[in-house]
């Protein structure tokens, strides 16, 4: 089972190097979303020439309209000159551009919460996409049925941090100041609390849209003993600083080495979070459901 995460800046990347994690995900203005640091190609370039183990994936996340199809033409033909290790996506027009251009990258699909089954498998399969992470709102026995029947494909999930829910395309914050005469702040975290619910949400606006995040940490180090089928534990380090992306990469790394000190790791892990409440989300039991529920 490999670890990805995505760094807050270029000293966190070569920290997380240094510490031989096994895969970077860089994210580049103008193609990556929800990532808490744009590389520069000169910094690309140099985090390339030190990753010693460590594989690099290029974050193109975003979801592409018709003006934005000869740019990514472009960023996608300059990335398949680096040497990086592959890319992860959630457009199929990206995998599309890759195809007709003849761009051999390993591909890493990643719709946040469309992949639900391994139904798709073969079609993805015959697409050249041999990486996919599925859906964080699967139950422990679905997730297990995914493993057990993969066949050829490399399966993901998301193992740590906040855990998304939606986004659009719609500036909700800023329509919202625009229409009250407010000056909320945007690019950065928010909470959004229902009158009916206790649990808040996490709120976020750039330049791209909105995005909607639970407001705890996901915590999987329970279940990495049952889940030893899993190839890729994806950690979402965004709105998270660096030391908490060095720390948490360090634990997990270690809990998948050794996953029987259920309670140790669980401890240490809050202690990383502090403050923030920890949950075990769908992989837990129905009182884990927070967003699920009416508390008020």
């Amino acid at each position: 089972m490999k670890v990805l995460i995505g760094p807050t800046n270029y000293e966190n990347a070569l920290d997380l190097i240094n510490i031989n994690v096994d895969y970077l995900i860089i994210g580049q203005e103008g193609f990556s979303v929800r990532n808490n640091y744009n590389f520069s190609l000169e910094e690309l370039e140099k985090i390339i020439s030190q990753k010693k183990n460590t594989k690099i994936l290029i974050l193109v996340n975003r979801i592409f309209f018709e003006e934005d199809i000869n740019p990514l033409i472009a960023y996608l033909l300059n990335l398949s000159k680096l040497s990086i290790d592959g890319i992860i996506f959630a457009d199929f027009g990206v995998i599309q551009i890759c195809n007709e251009q003849n761009l051999k990258f390993d591909f890493f699909y990643n719709p946040e919460t469309l992949v639900t089954n391994y139904g798709s498998f073969d079609f993805y399969l015959r697409n050249k996409i041999n990486n996919v992470f599925v859906s964080r709102e699967l139950r422990k026995k679905e997730l297990l049925e995914i493993l057990d029947n993969k066949n050829k494909m490399n399966v993901g999930i998301q193992g740590a941090g906040y855990s998304f829910i939606m986004e659009s395309k719609w500036k909700m914050i800023e329509n919202f100041n625009k229409e009250y005469d407010l000056q909320i702040p945007i690019n950065k975290k928010l909470f959004l609390n229902e009158e009916t619910r206790n649990f808040p949400t996490i709120i976020y606006q750039d330049k791209y849209g909105t995005y909607l995040y639970t407001a705890y940490s996901l915590s999987t180090i329970k279940f990495l003993n049952e889940l030893n089928k899993l190839d890729y534990l994806y950690i979402d380090s965004f709105l998270h600083d660096a030391n908490w992306v060095l720390e948490i990469t360090k634990l997990y790394k270690q809990a998948i080495i050794d996953p029987n000190n259920i309670t140790k790791y669980e401890s240490l892990e809050k202690l990383i979070c502090k403050n923030e409440s920890v949950n075990n989300g769908f992989l837990g039991d129905t009182k884990d459901m927070v967003y699920l529920r009416d508390e008020k």
